[in-house]
């Protein structure tokens, strides 16, 4: 049981525990990451792009996303080398904990589609992060109502809404 979420239960929910990346290429789960609308992530070992490494295709049904516990990840999306790539388009809450490594949510260039409907980031125990978005990025995030950063190294932030 993931403490402290709150599911929806006419959603389409999927958690998991990934303790090692060589799960991540068999095709039931690869359909089942395409269908899901709530997805909670724990643990990630072996992944460093959320992204790029469970759905190229930029996870099109998602509402929410969590993310915790991740020692290796460095991004959410890196898409640095890939020409108009859209993610998550429909995502509309994004939480992430404890995921120490983490240095950019969105590393590369992104459709102006990416992210437009997200209305509220959580962000907690990310020391290494850079930055939330990029001032280009933040221009499509119309939509954004709620920020909550805690306990992050402000040192080591940019200005670009941090």
């Amino acid at each position: 049981m993931w403490s402290g979420s709150h599911r929806n239960e006419a959603s389409r929910t999927l958690t998991l525990k990934i303790n090692s990346s060589s799960y991540l290429g068999y095709k039931p789960i690869k359909i089942l990451l395409k269908r899901t609308e709530d997805l909670f992530l724990d643990v990630l070992n072996g992944v460093q792009n959320v992204l790029h490494e469970l759905d190229e295709e930029g996870f099109p049904n998602l509402k929410h996303l969590h993310v915790r516990n991740g020692v290796e990840l460095l991004y959410i999306v890196n898409s640095e080398g890939r020409i108009h790539y859209n993610a998550f388009q429909m995502l509309k809450v994004l939480r992430l904990n404890n995921l120490i490594n983490l240095e950019n949510i969105c590393y590369g260039p992104l459709k102006e589609t990416s992210f437009n409907k997200l209305r509220t980031v959580k962000v907690n125990k990310c020391d290494r992060l850079k930055h939330l978005f990029s001032i280009s990025m933040a221009k499509s995030l119309s939509k954004l109502q709620e920020i909550e950063v805690c306990w992050l190294n402000f040192q080591q932030m940019s200005p670009s809404l941090a």
